[in-house]
């Protein structure tokens, strides 16, 4: 990690240990997420949530950071932005979102 620019660290210090970890071995040491839930004692599904909310917690810091410092132009209702995710987890219980588009999340 001494290699990354200060924003970046910062902003992987900022992640939840357990979704770090798995950013970490996923996305720096190309591990297989089989692999990964073998070596943090998880299921493969935990492993991807914690892939999950540990990149939209990443994506929240960095947006924000480059947003500070004009490198980012703040999304508008009309270049398709949509709502910045929250770095805190959301732990209430949801209907299943339905997105129009066929894109998936």
């Amino acid at each position: 990690m001494e290699q990354l620019p200060e924003v970046d660290v910062r902003a992987l210090e900022a992640i939840p240990d357990d979704a770090r970890i798995a950013i970490y071995l996923t996305d720096v040491e190309g591990f297989r997420y089989r692999d990964i839930a073998e070596i943090m004692g998880t299921p493969i599904g935990t492993v991807m949530s914690r892939l999950r909310r540990g990149r939209r917690w990443l994506h929240a810091q960095v947006s924000s950071y480059a947003l500070a410092r004009g490198l980012l132009l703040k999304p508008t209702a009309t270049s398709g932005g949509g709502p910045t995710p929250s770095p805190e987890p959301d732990r209430t219980l949801r209907s299943k979102q339905v997105q129009v588009g066929g894109g998936s999340q």
